[in-house]
């Protein structure tokens, strides 16, 4: 399965479509997800609706613990210091899931 983390742009054919982080955090706490997709910004007020950036650090916990993440995680925001906190997240997530699939050989 696929999720597009986003308030505003339709997802592509065939994705689940999440507009806030908390439901996409649901989604992906519940759901076998293989692929996600983030946009940075999704909407007002974000105390409410969330970023990309807060599904991102919500998948590097999983990592953290051993849990499963996405074998893919993009990012489609335009917002260039949300890319950059989200493309950190995912830098963190993509070691420390290597890291753990070298001492599970």
């Amino acid at each position: 399965m696929k999720l597009w983390v986003d308030d505003i742009r339709v997802p592509p054919e065939g994705w689940l479509w999440a507009k806030t982080a908390r439901e996409a955090i649901d989604i992906l706490a519940s759901l076998e997800i293989d692929e996600v997709s983030l946009d940075h910004d999704l909407g007002e007020p974000i105390e409410v609706v969330g970023s990309g950036y807060e599904v991102a650090c919500f998948l590097e916990e999983r990592a953290v613990n051993g849990l499963a993440v996405p074998s893919v995680i993009r990012i489609h925001s335009a917002n260039p210091v949300g890319r950059q906190q989200m493309t950190a997240a995912i830098e963190s997530i993509q070691r420390l899931t290597s890291c753990i699939q070298r001492l599970n050989r």
